[in-house]
């Protein structure tokens, strides 16, 4: 009795002391585990900003900063498979195709080649809002695939961009022009293929007229 009378002071003047050592314990565990998780969410927000960047990197054109071909496809499947907005809207695709092309690169040389390609496309931008798709189809072709109203709407683009190429300065050393082609998604049973030649057909209609200008695919003539 007298062993446990004199412990029991001692044990009430500890005890406050082991209560804040187990508090600070598991105060310091908790942190610890805060700071595990915060790096653990760093790491992953940048594993994920690392893929973002490799998948925007294989879907861009590295000299225009377009989208590419492999884009296309995806933004296409995605844009022909809204129904309910082609009840109301056409889906149209203009082609660009910047006209004697070849000879900027065999005058001029590489160098000035791909600057009128980067500076073509920057002109374009310039004139697309967000809801407009813009893809490097290829060497000096380009698209745009968007839901318009009519084709009326679709031909004011690409005309519109047509003038404002011929009016900016792509090259010091030459005018540079644009002959562009535009068709229309028709449904359910039209393709990739048919879509891009009916366009085709159309451009190659702007090539052997003159140039430098505009023509519709000939089912919508």
């Amino acid at each position: 009795i007298n062993n446990m009378a004199n412990f029991l002071p001692f044990y009430f003047r500890f005890e406050p002391f082991a209560i804040l050592f187990s508090l600070y314990f598991i105060l310091q565990l908790l942190h610890d585990q805060l700071l595990k998780e915060q790096d653990l969410a760093v790491k992953a927000s940048r594993l994920k900003k690392k893929a973002a960047d490799a998948t925007r990197r294989s879907e861009t054109d590295a000299l225009t900063q377009c989208w590419n071909r492999a884009k296309f496809d995806v933004v296409l499947q995605e844009m022909t498979s809204s129904v309910e907005v082609l009840k109301t809207q056409k889906l149209a695709f203009i082609i660009f195709d910047i006209d004697h092309y070849k000879s900027f690169n065999d005058d001029f040389g590489h160098k000035m080649g791909d600057q009128v390609l980067s500076r073509f496309a920057g002109i374009v931008r310039l004139n697309l809002d967000e809801s407009k798709h813009f893809f490097r189809w290829g060497g000096e072709e380009f698209v745009i695939l968007f839901y318009c109203r009519d084709m009326l709407r679709a031909a004011q683009l690409g005309d519109k961009i047509r003038k404002a190429i011929e009016n900016a300065e792509l090259c010091e050393k030459r005018a540079v022009t644009v002959s562009v082609g535009v068709s229309f998604w028709h449904g359910t049973g039209d393709t990739i293929k048919e879509l891009f030649e009916r366009a085709d057909a159309a451009l190659y209609r702007a090539k052997s007229e003159g140039r430098n200008c505009l023509r519709l695919e000939e089912a919508e003539q």
